[in-house]
Order: structure tokens, then C-alpha cells, then sequence
């Protein structure tokens, strides 16, 4: 079932490995956009699905944050459901495996009427996040992530990127962050006073 983060941001908790990954569902005035994907077809159908027709939403942009088959695995299931839906991922190889449907998006891009494409790399080089612009809230994924990846440990591809990113991300100034998956020990959401405290805390920890 999604959860209500704020008045128009839901999260969707999906089972991955001993932890979970996030899906997160934006309403608009032009409609709803669907971020992330889950791991494969057993997600989609078992979990996202159902959520999806339990609030009555049919995404017309399906999103990824970035590649890694947690987050983008179940996408070709959920772009098979919704044939209608644009299809946007900042790296190219996914975009154009869906022909017209797919969008490869730029930092600074506008998806619907509201949502600011951001580009996050460190953790992945295509790591993106999506800026809600009527409350300034970041849903950024796994770019702000050292722990609790089970496996996967401190996840970065490029350490010096991870600072970059982190560090443009306090100068947006914020009103919320919300992670992908738990940030420990901070968790997965951020607000007001306590984003700051959420960005110095990555940094510290490299």
C-alpha cells in the first residue's frame, strides 16, 4: 500500500533482499508520475500493481532514479502495463529501448507541470532525483546513501562525485529529503532544520 509523505508525494515500500526499496508515486495537476520499479516482474505484479489500482492511479510518466536493478528492474513490466506512459531515465541505453516513448532527461528538465529533473551523481553516474517545485521536497533515490544496502555497503561509484552532489544539495535549501531507502541512522526522510543535519552527516561519513 502507497503511504502519504506529504500532500502529494506517496512511498511504496517493496521487499529487496533483507532490507526494501522504494517506489514513490506524484500526483500533479497533469497527472500522476511513477518513480522507480521495483526488481523485476514478481515486484511489479505482486506489489506495485496492486498498490497502483488501490489509489487509483495511472501513471503517465514511468521514471527511474538510475539503473541499478532494485530501482529500474521491473520498468519493461510496468512500461508493458501502461502503454500510454512516457518512459524517463537519465541514462540514454534505457530510454531508448522504448523508441518514442522514451525520454533520455537532462539536469534542469521539467517533467508534468511541476517536477525539476536533478542530476545526483556519485552514487551512480545516472543517478537522478525529482524536485516537487511547489514544496521544494527532493525525492533523490539512492544519491544520498552510505548504509543500510545491505550488501552493497558504502554503494558509491565515484566518492569525489558523491561530495559534489551532496554538496549542491544543501545549497537548494530544501524543505525535505526524502531516500529510497533507510539512511542509518537517520532514516529515509528529512525535513525543515534537519536536512542540513542529513547532508553534513553524509559528508562526514566519508
Amino acid at each position: 500500500m502507497f503511504e502519504r509523505i506529504t500532500d502529494n508525494i506517496y512511498r511504496l515500500c517493496v521487499p529487496f533482499e533483507d532490507i526494501y526499496t522504494s517506489v514513490f508515486l506524484v500526483f500533479t495537476k497533469d497527472g500522476w508520475l511513477l518513480i522507480d520499479a521495483g526488481d523485476g516482474e514478481s515486484d511489479v505484479k505482486n506489489v506495485i500493481l496492486p498498490a497502483l489500482r488501490e489509489i487509483g492511479a495511472v501513471p503517465r510518466i514511468l521514471a527511474v532514479t538510475h539503473s541499478h536493478g532494485d530501482h529500474a528492474g521491473g520498468l519493461p513490466f510496468l512500461a508493458k502495463t501502461f502503454e500510454n506512459a512516457k518512459i524517463c531515465a537519465f541514462a540514454p541505453k534505457i530510454a531508448e529501448k522504448y523508441n518514442e516513448r522514451g525520454n533520455a532527461v537532462c539536469d534542469g528538465d521539467m517533467l508534468l507541470d511541476c517536477i525539476k529533473v536533478i542530476h545526483l551523481p556519485g552514487h551512480s553516474a545516472d543517478s537522478i532525483g525529482f524536485l516537487d517545485t511547489r514544496s521544494n521536497i527532493l525525492i533523490g533515490g539512492d544519491a544520498v546513501q552510505l548504509f543500510g544496502i545491505s550488501r552493497y555497503g558504502l554503494g558509491l561509484g565515484s566518492p569525489s562525485r558523491y561530495t559534489e552532489t551532496v554538496s549542491r544539495l544543501k545549497e537548494l535549501n530544501l524543505n525535505a529529503y526524502i531516500a529510497s531507502h533507510d539512511f542509518y541512522p537517520l532514516g529515509f526522510f528529512a525535513s525543515g532544520k534537519n536536512v542540513e543535519e542529513y547532508f553534513d552527516f553524509a559528508l562526514d561519513c566519508l
